[in-house]
């Protein structure tokens, strides 16, 4: 476990992976119609993330995560 510092979100996973959700939910047409709708696209879209676009996330870990140590906790391209 480590500290977290608040200036790297984008060092959690999670920030991109949300933002790969969010793409394909743009993608889809015609666009999702209501919040049964929406819950429905988001579930069918989670599952269909891959495992090739999740591993590139953690594998920058081992990089990302010195280069905050080394900032102090500020800002970084990661």
């Amino acid at each position: 476990m480590i500290d977290w510092p608040p200036w790297s979100p984008g060092l959690n996973p999670i920030e991109n992976i949300w933002n790969i959700l969010k793409n394909k939910l743009d993608k889809r047409h015609p666009h999702p119609a209501g919040r049964q709708g929406m819950v429905e696209a988001i579930m069918g879209e989670w599952e269909n993330i891959m495992e090739a676009e999740l591993l590139p996330l953690v594998d920058s870990m081992p990089e990302g995560v010195p280069a905050v140590v080394l900032a102090n906790g500020s800002y970084t391209r990661w």
